[in-house]
């Protein structure tokens, strides 16, 4: 069994994310279950999935705080975990484009305070780190206690704006969904994309194809142990 921690913010889909990644685990035969936990039940509030995927029945209904894989949907995310002790050296791109209308303390209250339990999580040895970074794997450093086996990295707002346009809170989960598959393998990116088709049957062409544009942009280096 392997479990993944996807935290997002609301307006992401984050949650979306879950599902869709269950019903492709269904299909290949697997067993999965998706637990989604809010902080502020807003829009932009940070969202945290407790996703378990396995090829035996799973037992286990409770939420987990090491993950073999934790995927970071939002890059000021991946920098409070530079800050909480995971990641060692590695910031997010200052002066570049932003879609999200908040300020770094603003988001670093909701993380803190919003009952997540965000900044808690561990990424277990052998783990793979995804994060949506304007970084490249190799710049990102662990600490020593951090051995994870793969990281990956993409810019998924620059697909979002090509495929969604601009908006307030970029739309990453299917584009992240892709990028889940590249850097895990522990789903077939068909399965992904008929969840897909059955969760959004009208708007599937465009959400395939960020999917599909989110697997191919994803870049994964293997780390050594």
């Amino acid at each position: 069994m392997k479990e993944i921690v996807i935290i997002g913010l609301g307006g992401q889909g984050p949650k979306l994310a879950g599902d869709c990644l269950v019903y492709a685990a269904l299909l290949e035969g697997k067993y999965a279950q998706s637990r989604p936990c809010y902080g502020p039940e807003r829009r932009a509030g940070v969202v945290t999935v407790f996703y378990r995927i396995s090829d035996t029945p799973i037992r286990k209904k409770c939420t987990f705080m090491e993950a073999d894989c934790i995927l970071l949907m939002h890059e000021y995310l991946f920098e409070d975990f530079t800050s909480s002790g995971l990641i060692a050296a590695g910031s997010v791109v200052k002066n570049g484009p932003s879609l999200l209308r908040f300020d770094d303390s603003m988001l670093r209250g909701m993380l803190y305070f919003g009952g997540t339990g965000v900044t808690d999580v561990k990424l277990r040895k052998g783990g793979v780190l995804i994060a949506n970074a304007r970084l490249n794997p190799e710049e990102i450093k662990f600490k020593a206690e951090v051995k994870p086996s793969r990281v990956a990295t993409l810019d998924a707002y620059a697909i979002s704006r090509e495929i969604y346009g601009d908006r307030p809170i970029p739309i990453v989960n299917t584009i992240m969904m892709g990028a889940f598959v590249k850097a895990t393998n522990l789903l077939k990116l068909n399965s992904v994309i008929d969840a897909i088709k059955h969760r959004w049957p009208e708007a599937a062409d465009l959400n395939i194809k960020a999917a599909l544009m989110g697997y191919e942009a994803t870049k994964v280096v293997e780390v050594g142990l």
